[in-house]
């Protein structure tokens, strides 16, 4: 595991592309498993576009992941800055 002392510039990149990624990952994995729901329940062919899917997953979970990690960076730096002042 990573281990950061402060709250830097690698620190809230790491935070975006973590975000991004777990939830990029989820977003494609849940529409997949609707896909196969219905594939499973109602005997229709398997309708799920791979590459529009990924793709889709990927850009709403860039914008979703860089808002959540900035915010939790931001967090971290507020409290690294309040620790500061009363140290």
């Amino acid at each position: 595991m990573i281990k950061f002392q402060r709250a830097s510039i690698s620190l809230l990149i790491f935070f975006v592309v973590y975000w991004s990624l777990i939830i990029s990952l989820t977003i494609f994995f849940a529409v997949l498993g609707v896909a196969v729901f219905f594939f499973l329940t109602n005997g229709n062919a398997l309708n799920f576009d791979w590459l529009a899917q990924g793709i889709s997953a990927v850009r709403k979970g860039v914008s979703a992941g860089t808002v959540l990690g900035i915010g939790i960076w931001g967090k971290a730096k507020m409290e690294e800055n309040k620790r500061k002042k009363s140290e």
